[in-house]
């Protein structure tokens, strides 16, 4: 079974479920970007499609649930008091991920959280925010570019028209919403172009949005 997504969370068994919800909005762009990452690898290790790093978890190194896998992480947050600004929590989830990653690769003699480490600096090299692409097409003389923009609270499609020359001509945000992974999966499952229109399709073949070009 390929490794299809990961989270981060709170014990949930000692955490109230609004202090545990909190926690992981807050840790949702990372969550995003790291479960597009590890999708690339094609993982199969083991009866299981998504692994949760769990703060404090009385589970370890062990098949949870509905085909995950739970690591359990080094219980180290202590309120939200201390993460004030979103550079501090950047750091924070961040070595919480790689903390994670290392039992990973110890348990299952891989190798990713030196390559997550390395991508991850590349990703925030101008702020809090990554792009990724969705979708691209010629459409006469312009290339349509349907881009996901990940910020630290906020998820973008953005659509951006470029010339011959790459000069960008256009630019708009055309949908937006949390970066709540189930959002943002569901409803932007699809994105497809033709010569007059985009649109934005989601995992029930309904159209979300369709934006004239």
């Amino acid at each position: 079974m390929k490794i299809t997504a990961v989270y981060i969370s709170l014990d949930c068994d000692n955490v109230e479920a609004s202090i545990r919800s909190q926690y992981q909005f807050l840790s949702n762009y990372l969550t995003l970007l790291i479960s597009d990452w590890l999708k690339k690898f094609k993982l199969e290790l083991g009866p299981f499609n998504r692994i949760i790093f769990e703060e404090g978890a009385n589970d370890d190194l062990s098949v949870a649930g509905d085909r995950a896998f739970v690591v359990s992480l080094s219980n180290e947050f202590d309120g939200f008091g201390h993460y004030c600004d979103s550079e501090t929590v950047h750091e924070y989830f961040v070595r919480k991920y790689i903390e994670g990653f290392e039992r990973l690769d110890k348990h299952f003699n891989i190798s990713l959280a030196n390559q997550l480490r390395s991508y991850l600096d590349q990703c925030f090299t101008n702020g809090l925010e990554y792009e990724t692409k969705a979708k691209s097409k010629k459409v006469g003389d312009i290339t349509v570019h349907a881009v996901h923009r990940y910020k630290y609270d906020t998820y973008d499609l953005v659509v951006r028209l470029v010339n011959k020359k790459k000069d960008i001509v256009k630019e708009e945000v055309v949908f937006t919403c949390d970066p709540d992974p189930f959002v943002v999966h569901f409803d932007v499952n699809k994105v497809e172009i033709d010569d007059a229109r985009l649109r934005v399709i989601n995992k029930t073949r309904e159209e979300v949005l369709a934006y004239d070009l």
